[in-house]
């Protein structure tokens, strides 16, 4: 796959789940291939849930991303690589979006991605393009990304996060005082009452 990107400067977007990720091979093509926009390569090793994202891992080597893929590509991933996701998010500089899906969005990972680049960007949180199933944010960190990512005006409480009950005074009043000029907030069916 190196021999073939390099043979095709122009790339703009690349999907090779099926040959697998390895490190070397990433920053090779993101050196051959300086216009790629998507990129989704696959860990095909053992255990392959267990193993980092892209955000993670292999981000970092493609400038024009447009979205940032935290998600491992498996269900309730918890990302942990803070500090590789903090580099990602402060040299990427075209992302539009945080695509979330799969993951447990919790306070230490908005805590990596806030002052970065990728979070001084960001307009929505907590929504992405297609199924969020299995996402969930928690509230904490829901509470430090209204304060923490400054252009936020939309925000989304996906399906599989923790309940919040309507008399949780405190929990809304931080989320108003977190980002008082928000536009958009929607609550995914059996998201939080």
């Amino acid at each position: 796959i190196v021999e073939l990107c390099a043979a095709a400067p122009l790339l703009k977007s690349l999907s090779a789940d099926l040959l697998g990720y390895h490190e070397p091979s990433a920053m090779e093509i993101g050196l051959s291939c300086p216009l790629l926009e998507s990129v989704d390569l696959a860990n095909l090793e053992d255990f392959a849930y267990l193993k980092p994202g892209p955000a993670e891992t292999y981000a970092k080597f493609f400038p024009n991303l447009g979205i940032l893929k935290i998600c491992n590509g498996y269900r309730r991933y918890r990302p942990e690589l803070f500090d590789a996701i903090r580099e990602a998010a402060s040299l990427l500089t075209k992302v539009k979006e945080i695509d979330f899906r799969g993951c447990e969005v919790t306070l230490p990972l908005i805590d990596a991605l806030v002052g970065t680049t990728v979070g001084d960007s960001m307009t929505a949180f907590g929504s992405c393009d297609g199924d969020s199933d299995d996402t969930t944010v928690y509230l904490d960190a829901c509470v430090a990304a209204l304060r923490g990512f400054p252009n936020v005006r939309e925000l989304t409480i996906p399906e599989e996060s923790p309940r919040l009950e309507v008399n949780d005074r405190a929990m809304f009043a931080a989320m108003a005082a977190a980002r008082p000029e928000i536009k958009g907030l929607h609550f995914e069916a059996g998201a939080p009452d």
